[in-house]
Parts: C-alpha cells; structure tokens; sequence
C-alpha cells in the first residue's frame, strides 16, 4: 500500500499545491533590504522617531536587484490564481530558478567582498556577525529551494493546468 505525498489540507481553493511555511520565510528574507528601508521608515513616520537608525546597518544596497526578482516571485505567488497572466505562470515556473540564483547571488557578493580585502587582518576586520549570519542563511535557503521536493512541487503546480481541462 503507498501512501499518498500530500494531504487534501496541502492544497489550497484553486487546488494548487500550498508553499511550505518555510518558502515564506525564504521569500521574506530575500526582500529583507526592501523591508529594512520600508518599516523603519513607516514606524518613524508613525511613532514621529528615529530611534530605529540601527536597522540602516543591516541594508546592503549591492542587493536591491535581487531584492526585485524576489518580489517577482512573490507577486507570482500572489497572482497564482486561474485566470492569471502566462508571464506570472512563466515568473512562477523559473521562480525556484530565480531564488536559488537570488541566495546564490547574494552569497557570493559577501564572499567577493571579502576576497577583494588585500590582507588577512583585512579579511579578519571583516568578518562580522551580520555578514557571516546572512551568509549562513543564504545557503540555507538555497539548500532548501534546490533540495525540498515540496518547494520544487509547488513552483510546478499552476492552476489553469487543472481547470482548463
């Protein structure tokens, strides 16, 4: 007897495969300079402060353009509903593609970053826990994008290839 790989509750309205939990965290952290420019700013303009400047630390400019292919996917994921455009189903279908490229990318300009210092007592100034932690990250996310068979079913689940039948 085989047991069936996902449950009736893995799916959702549109009989699409759910993201894991973990793929939001993923797709959140990819946009993560985005929402380190966004929030500090909506919270100093409600709270009329600007005791949030220790978040401008965290923000690495060199990553907006990964920042917006991430977004691209999840505007895909947003608009992964029958009916929809075919460039969101194209964006969705690279999306897996597009978001190991993207943790791909973003590690590879901290370990470039680091490889362009001239000494090792450069290198060892460099090193800090923000940049090894986000490099840390991105690998984990990686890992789990290219090896999570749920998250390679899910990019390869779209909606009008059952309602269209």
């Amino acid at each position: 007897m085989t047991s069936l790989k996902y449950t009736p509750d893995d799916f959702d309205k549109n009989f699409c495969l759910k993201p894991p939990v973990f793929l939001f965290f993923a797709l959140l952290y990819g946009i993560k300079d985005l929402i380190f420019i966004i929030v500090p700013s909506v919270v100093s303009f409600v709270t009329k402060s600007s005791s949030l400047d220790y978040v401008e630390n965290l923000i690495q400019p060199e990553m907006f353009v990964t920042d917006v292919l991430v977004l691209l996917v999840i505007i895909s994921l947003v608009k992964r509903k029958d009916g929809a455009h075919n460039s969101w189903r194209m964006v969705w279908r690279y999306g897996r593609l597009i978001l190991s490229l993207v943790f791909l990318l973003h590690f590879s300009i901290y370990i470039y970053g680091l490889s362009e210092l001239d000494s090792v007592h450069r290198v060892m100034n460099h090193l800090d826990l923000k940049g090894i932690s986000f490099s840390i990250l991105d690998i984990v996310c990686l890992a789990y994008i290219f090896f999570s068979q749920h998250v390679k079913d899910t990019f390869n689940d779209w909606p009008s290839n059952k309602t269209k039948t």
